[in-house]
């Protein structure tokens, strides 16, 4: 199949966590001449004493990304700046977070004066579900 066609034009980035700690960052530019695609990785975290489990962008455009980890707790990077936004314990000790959501406080019914807010949820293997 043709990755590139069934990303969409508009994801130009990717990120992918494994087992040994790390998050990476990946650049996605197509070939005009022979319409190949190009992955090139541009930054890459690593994450001490935990192990990343999901992840999550803010929007598809945003530098804003959730990181759930093995012990429970979900940081949120900017990988733009390469810096942690805030950090969190969601979930029980030990309870590894099996999912990521982020999405709109409009969406969800919940009106705010100064616009749409992102949310973002977060489960649990403890059976939690945080927003």
């Amino acid at each position: 199949t043709d990755l590139s066609k069934g990303l969409g034009k508009h994801i130009n980035k990717l990120a992918s966590c494994a087992s040994d700690g790390s998050v990476r960052i990946w650049e996605l530019s197509e070939n005009e001449d022979d319409a190949s695609l190009s992955v090139t990785q541009r930054a890459e975290f690593a994450a001490a004493n935990d192990i990343p489990t999901r992840l999550a962008w803010r929007a598809p455009d945003s530098d804003e990304l959730a990181v759930g980890f093995r012990s429970g707790a979900v940081r949120i990077f900017d990988v733009a700046r390469l810096c942690s936004l805030h950090t969190t314990r969601a979930h029980s000790p030990g309870a590894i977070v099996a999912r990521l959501l982020f999405t709109s406080s409009d969406s969800q019914g919940f009106a705010s004066p100064d616009g749409p807010k992102p949310l973002l949820y977060s489960a649990g293997s403890d059976g939690r579900i945080v927003a």
